[in-house]
């Protein structure tokens, strides 16, 4: 058993002053939480600053304190380098930080335009997540990685590799719930962000945009051979 006697024995408090452990990490290295007091060091402009300098592991840190302290945090595209360097050595079990940096990523609607800000979902390194580790162990992460672009307006974007990718892995059934877990997110971003102009003409926009990617999906299921996911989307309510 280890015992912790100074302040100084986890993670050097000299450069974490705010960070404990918790009673049950003397079975448990992984699990902790922040002190209670606030640092004033911990801030959404030094999360950014440390990881404009890669250092990712202390970035983390940071952001668990500011989670912790109910702090917003600004979305940028700065947090696709942490994101890709989780890509190295990724699992179902070390994923946690890998989504914590895509979910940081910035939305469609949020982006000045595609030439100023690219698709930070559309980087060559996310190909990474579709053929590295084992298939059991990366499914989850490829459905929440599929999710977390679905929900900022970037299904076109991942849909058609994760659909590949389930197909090769997963059962029918199993499939269904994912392709519908994925495109509930979707239709949900598009409800919520996905017009810019107020009144019918705009609610109109946003059926058209939602009939279509369902009919996206539909499509890929057909080929797949998924008759109970195409059922399932047909048998949900439109959107009024």
């Amino acid at each position: 058993m280890i015992f912790f006697t100074t302040r100084r024995s986890f993670l050097s408090t000299a450069k974490f002053p705010n960070f404990r452990l918790n009673a049950s990490c003397a079975t448990n290295k992984s699990v902790w939480k922040p002190r209670y007091r606030k640092d004033p060091f911990c801030t959404d402009e030094a999360l950014r600053t440390l990881v404009q300098q890669g250092k990712y592991a202390y970035a983390y840190r940071v952001y668990l304190q500011l989670h912790y302290d109910g702090i917003p945090i600004r979305h940028s595209s700065i947090y696709l380098k942490p994101a890709l360097a989780q890509l190295s050595d990724i699992s179902e079990r070390s994923a946690d930080i890998f989504y914590v940096w895509i979910s940081l990523l910035p939305s469609r609607h949020h982006m000045p335009g595609r030439r100023l800000c690219p698709n930070p979902f559309e980087h060559e390194h996310f190909d990474a997540l579709y053929t590295s580790g084992y298939p059991a162990e990366m499914i989850p992460v490829v459905y929440q990685f599929a999710r977390s672009a679905a929900s900022k307006g970037f299904f076109p974007t991942v849909f058609n590799k994760f659909m590949a990718f389930i197909v090769r892995f997963v059962t029918p059934s199993n499939g269904t719930n994912l392709v519908c877990g994925v495109m509930e997110r979707a239709v949900q971003y598009e409800i919520d962000h996905g017009w810019s102009v107020v009144g019918r003409f705009g609610q109109d926009m946003v059926k058209r945009r939602i009939e279509c990617l369902q009919s996206k999906v539909v499509r890929a299921c057909l080929t797949a051979g998924w008759d109970e996911a195409v059922e399932k989307i047909r048998s949900r309510e439109k959107p009024s």
